[in-house]
């Protein structure tokens, strides 16, 4: 980790946590050029996340936020910005991504990229959010990694 980079941790999280986690970053993350990798194993919650993130800006806790796991993207049109959310799980070279609109996405949208690491050298400064198991049932912890 870089001495300028700062790590907030949020321990024993539940899914009905996550509206309140997606306020608190809000501020953060809603603006153009914003990249957030989220990294985690299978099944840890990083469409749980997004899911949550973008119904809280939506002010729609109902609506239906499909994971990108087969359609490698969703995007969503707010009035002043575009929200894009990829995976990239089943992505096989990360040339993929200029048909997927990378360069307009990172450049001018809100980012939030599960399995990052699949982007290599075009993934760019970001937020690093990683989600792992509570050693409880259906909790997890989460760290965001930011710039200071």
């Amino acid at each position: 980790m870089t001495p300028n980079m700062q790590t907030k941790t949020h321990e024993y999280l539940h899914e009905n946590d996550l509206p309140e986690l997606a306020r608190e970053y809000a501020g953060l993350w809603l603006k153009p050029g914003t990249v957030v990798a989220l990294h985690g194993d299978l099944g840890t919650g990083k469409t749980a996340l997004v899911r949550a993130f973008i119904r809280m800006i939506l002010d729609a806790p109902d609506m239906a936020v499909p994971s990108p796991t087969f359609t490698l993207l969703q995007q969503y049109d707010l009035p002043d910005l575009v929200i894009y959310h990829y995976d990239l799980y089943r992505m096989t070279n990360a040339d993929e991504l200029i048909e997927l609109n990378w360069a307009q996405a990172t450049a001018e949208g809100l980012v939030f990229v599960e399995w990052p690491e699949r982007a290599g050298k075009l993934l760019p400064p970001h937020f690093a959010v990683h989600i792992s198991d509570a050693n409880a049932v259906d909790f997890r912890n989460i760290t965001v990694a930011f710039q200071c």
